[in-house]
């Protein structure tokens, strides 16, 4: 709402990203593709992770913006989405694929963003545009291309070795040309980090939760009570 508003504020910290030659990001959590999503658009983002539908991506991409869709722990908006390259035809070089948030248990039993490949793949996308939307696209957006996001001379050596492109069977892994693993096993130590005590217990609500805390008790006698709720779409940010 700040920058469809053109809020000073949020306006000032656009101007100031630009003037630094770095990349608007985005966040539109709104289904309205109306006069607030123009007005966002026109205040400056580049890029928008938010969308759950089609026509998101769609109308993203028609407003010279740059269409991220997500699949994270919670996220579940690429299979709807990308129905904009596979059925619409647009050119995937304006979608990057993305996670917004993935659990420890996601990252260690399904992967980070070869899962989102994977996924992008099984939806019918050939696998070479599901690599690019997820390395080489990335990396010109954020205008980071002459260091990451291709295989050439003068780019640092971030490679995967993989034995089936479709699955995304990954068998070794290079940073910055060397080898950190194989066979899923790790080739070099990583060490342990202490976190101060600051960063530690830093939630504190004035007691212990307990189930009960929890609980909306009706009068005695009431057939009916108001009471405050919100509406879920499951594996989608809308409420």
């Amino acid at each position: 709402p700040g920058v469809a508003a053109n809020d000073p504020v949020m306006a000032g910290e656009i101007a100031a990203t630009v003037r630094a030659g770095k990349t608007v990001g985005g966040h539109y959590a709104s289904r309205d593709l109306g006069l607030p999503f123009h007005g966002y658009v026109a205040g400056g983002p580049e890029d928008d992770h938010e969308g759950t539908r089609a026509e998101d991506a769609i109308a993203r991409v028609r407003q010279g913006m740059k269409a991220m869709l997500r699949l994270g722990s919670a996220w579940y908006d690429v299979a709807s989405q990308i129905k904009a390259v596979t059925e619409s035809g647009l050119d995937p070089r304006n979608f990057i694929l993305c996670t917004d948030d993935s659990h420890s248990g996601t990252l260690v039993h399904e992967g980070h963003m070869d899962r989102v490949v994977r996924h992008a793949i099984s939806q019918g996308l050939k696998p070479v545009t599901a690599i690019q939307m997820a390395t080489l696209n990335t990396a010109q957006h954020f205008r980071l291309e002459r260091e990451l996001g291709s295989i050439a001379p003068g780019r640092l050596a971030d490679l995967l070795i993989v034995s089936d492109l479709a699955a995304m069977t990954i068998d070794e892994v290079y940073g910055r040309g060397v080898r950190l693993a194989k066979g899923g096993k790790l080739d070099i130590d990583i060490p342990a980090y202490n976190y101060p005590k600051t960063a530690k217990n830093t939630v504190k609500l004035g007691k212990k939760l307990k189930p009960g805390d929890f609980d909306i008790v009706a009068p005695v006698g009431a057939n009916e009570v108001r009471v405050r709720v919100i509406g879920v779409i499951e594996n989608q940010a809308p409420t």
